[in-house]
């Protein structure tokens, strides 16, 4: 804690230099912006709907993309959707008319529902067309070992989710050659997957977190520094 302390005095970045590279050199930006042209893509657990600005913002601009949410409320950014549906994914599943998606988008969903990566992996083989992509984001179990988000506060870090057990909607956590081998035998072809870190641009979330209290960079920062968020990148064989 007192090395991650010393690395949150560290680093001269302009924030706006932060923040585009940030989401730029992230797997799940690169995902949404590399997709193929007028590409429908269905976002499960949308949250405040985020993933749609980056239709509009940061090079290349993705106007074409068709986005489609799903979640227990609507979001923020649910205006810049083509449509959403309002579902409790353990105990029934999004409609949308028996669309056919040709991507979809998950981060930070997969540890809240039953069943996990298993029925995540299920329900998008059945929605996505053949050779449709699929992104999964969650929680590595190195996120167990992280301390409590009470420590960070205590040396100025406004981290929102530090250790697994600080959110009680969490189920568990799966390592990430257990998501591999359980998205392939779903019938995926797992064409990328790691761990998000970005060390040009660490020490410097820490620092603009500690000065402004910002929660988004501090909690982000914190999980790239200890591989909380794993992700793989597949298609549909």
């Amino acid at each position: 804690m007192q090395e991650l302390v010393a690395e949150a005095t560290a680093g001269s970045l302009d924030p706006a230099v932060v923040t585009s590279w940030l989401h730029l050199a992230s797997p799940r930006v690169r995902f949404l912006k590399s997709l193929p042209i007028n590409s429908t893509v269905l976002d499960l657990g949308a949250g405040d709907g985020a993933l749609a600005i980056f239709k509009d913002w940061l090079e290349p601009l993705r106007p074409d993309l068709k986005l489609y949410a799903v979640s227990l409320g609507a979001g923020a950014h649910f205006h810049r959707y083509e449509g959403y549906e309002l579902v409790d994914f353990d105990k029934g599943e999004p409609g949308f008319g028996g669309m056919v998606f040709d991507a979809m988008y998950s981060s930070n969903f997969v540890e809240h529902i039953d069943g996990g990566i298993d029925r995540l992996s299920e329900f998008a083989f059945r929605r996505l067309r053949c050779g449709g992509m699929l992104y999964v984001e969650g929680p590595s179990p190195f996120m167990e070992e992280v301390p409590r988000r009470e420590e960070f506060h205590a040396v100025g870090l406004p981290v929102v989710c530090g250790n697994f057990r600080d959110d009680k909607t969490h189920r568990a956590t799966i390592t990430l050659q257990t998501q591999v081998e359980r998205t392939q035998a779903a019938g995926f072809f797992v064409e990328e997957s790691g761990y998000i870190r970005n060390r040009y641009i660490e020490d410097d979330m820490l620092r603009i977190a500690r000065r402004d209290a910002n929660e988004v960079y501090a909690t982000l920062a914190v999980w790239m520094k200890y591989y909380v968020s794993q992700y793989a990148i597949s298609t549909k064989v």
